[in-house]
Protein backbone atom coordinates (compact mmCIF):
# COMPACT_ATOMS: atom_id res chain seq x y z
CA UNK A 1 0.00 0.00 0.00
CA UNK A 2 1.77 3.29 -1.43
CA UNK A 3 2.58 6.11 1.07
CA UNK A 4 -0.05 8.82 0.53
CA UNK A 5 0.81 13.06 0.25
CA UNK A 6 -1.11 13.58 2.61
CA UNK A 7 0.79 10.86 5.07
CA UNK A 8 4.06 12.09 4.33
CA UNK A 9 2.65 15.59 4.92
CA UNK A 10 2.07 14.65 8.71
CA UNK A 11 5.15 12.62 9.06
CA UNK A 12 6.81 15.56 8.11
CA UNK A 13 4.73 17.93 10.41
CA UNK A 14 5.01 15.20 13.35
CA UNK A 15 8.91 15.27 13.00
CA UNK A 16 9.14 19.33 12.63
CA UNK A 17 7.18 19.97 15.94
CA UNK A 18 8.93 17.35 17.68
CA UNK A 19 12.35 18.91 16.51
CA UNK A 20 11.09 22.88 17.75
CA UNK A 21 9.58 21.76 20.80
CA UNK A 22 12.71 20.58 21.95
CA UNK A 23 11.70 16.46 22.32
CA UNK A 24 15.23 15.07 22.30
CA UNK A 25 16.97 13.59 19.52
CA UNK A 26 19.93 11.21 18.97
CA UNK A 27 22.17 13.85 18.42
CA UNK A 28 22.50 16.16 21.23
CA UNK A 29 22.88 19.76 20.42
CA UNK A 30 25.90 21.66 21.10
CA UNK A 31 26.10 23.96 24.00
CA UNK A 32 28.58 26.69 23.23
CA UNK A 33 28.08 29.39 26.11
CA UNK A 34 26.67 32.93 24.83
CA UNK A 35 26.44 31.11 20.74
CA UNK A 36 24.19 28.20 22.07
CA UNK A 37 21.11 29.66 21.23
CA UNK A 38 22.05 30.06 17.14
CA UNK A 39 23.63 27.26 17.20
CA UNK A 40 20.70 25.39 18.84
CA UNK A 41 18.05 26.74 16.22
CA UNK A 42 20.86 25.90 13.39
CA UNK A 43 20.49 22.69 14.48
CA UNK A 44 16.97 21.96 14.70
CA UNK A 45 16.48 23.83 11.67
CA UNK A 46 18.93 21.76 9.70
CA UNK A 47 17.52 18.51 11.23
CA UNK A 48 14.09 19.13 10.24
CA UNK A 49 15.68 20.01 6.66
CA UNK A 50 17.47 16.48 6.80
CA UNK A 51 14.20 14.88 7.75
CA UNK A 52 12.14 16.59 4.59
CA UNK A 53 14.76 15.43 2.54
CA UNK A 54 14.63 11.99 3.33
CA UNK A 55 10.94 12.00 3.24
CA UNK A 56 10.87 13.62 -0.09
CA UNK A 57 13.77 11.71 -1.71
CA UNK A 58 12.10 8.31 -0.62
CA UNK A 59 8.62 9.69 -2.09
CA UNK A 60 10.21 10.01 -5.81
CA UNK A 61 12.49 6.97 -5.32
CA UNK A 62 8.90 5.20 -4.84
CA UNK A 63 7.24 6.65 -7.79
CA UNK A 64 10.63 5.96 -9.94
CA UNK A 65 9.99 2.59 -9.27
CA UNK A 66 6.37 2.78 -9.85
CA UNK A 67 6.95 4.21 -12.85
CA UNK A 68 9.50 1.97 -14.26
CA UNK A 69 7.37 -1.34 -13.39
CA UNK A 70 4.33 -0.01 -15.67
CA UNK A 71 7.35 0.40 -18.25
CA UNK A 72 8.15 -2.48 -18.02
CA UNK A 73 4.69 -4.39 -17.75
CA UNK A 74 4.28 -2.27 -21.36
CA UNK A 75 6.87 -3.39 -23.03
CA UNK A 76 6.31 -7.21 -21.92
CA UNK A 77 2.49 -7.33 -23.00
CA UNK A 78 3.57 -5.76 -25.91
CA UNK A 79 6.22 -8.58 -26.53
CA UNK A 80 3.35 -10.73 -25.67
CA UNK A 81 1.09 -9.55 -28.44
CA UNK A 82 4.02 -10.26 -31.49
CA UNK A 83 2.47 -13.18 -33.83
CA UNK A 84 3.74 -14.34 -37.38
CA UNK A 85 1.54 -11.99 -38.79
CA UNK A 86 3.92 -8.86 -36.98
CA UNK A 87 7.17 -10.02 -36.45
CA UNK A 88 9.84 -7.54 -36.47
CA UNK A 89 13.62 -8.57 -35.08
CA UNK A 90 14.58 -5.74 -34.22
CA UNK A 91 11.56 -4.60 -32.32
CA UNK A 92 12.05 -7.73 -30.20
CA UNK A 93 15.73 -6.99 -29.25
CA UNK A 94 15.24 -3.25 -28.92
CA UNK A 95 12.19 -4.27 -26.79
CA UNK A 96 14.08 -6.67 -24.26
CA UNK A 97 17.19 -4.12 -24.29
CA UNK A 98 14.98 -1.85 -23.09
CA UNK A 99 13.10 -4.03 -20.56
CA UNK A 100 16.62 -5.07 -19.50
CA UNK A 101 17.76 -1.50 -18.86
CA UNK A 102 14.75 -0.60 -17.20
CA UNK A 103 14.79 -3.58 -14.86
CA UNK A 104 18.43 -2.77 -13.97
CA UNK A 105 17.48 1.00 -12.62
CA UNK A 106 14.44 -0.38 -10.68
CA UNK A 107 16.50 -3.14 -9.01
CA UNK A 108 18.82 -0.42 -8.12
CA UNK A 109 16.49 2.19 -7.21
CA UNK A 110 14.77 -0.40 -4.90
CA UNK A 111 18.72 -1.46 -3.55
CA UNK A 112 18.13 -5.41 -5.19
CA UNK A 113 21.83 -6.03 -4.95
CA UNK A 114 21.56 -9.64 -5.85
CA UNK A 115 19.48 -8.34 -9.25
CA UNK A 116 21.82 -5.50 -9.91
CA UNK A 117 24.67 -8.28 -9.99
CA UNK A 118 22.96 -9.88 -12.38
CA UNK A 119 23.08 -7.00 -15.04
CA UNK A 120 26.20 -5.84 -14.28
CA UNK A 121 28.47 -6.43 -17.25
CA UNK A 122 31.64 -8.86 -16.33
Amino acid sequence: MPITTEEISRIIENAATKVLNNVPSEEPDIDLAEDSVIISERQKKEEVARMIDSSTQEKLRKEESELLMEDIKKRFAKLKKISKDNFNMLEIALSCHKIANDYKKLAHLNQWTEIEALFEEK
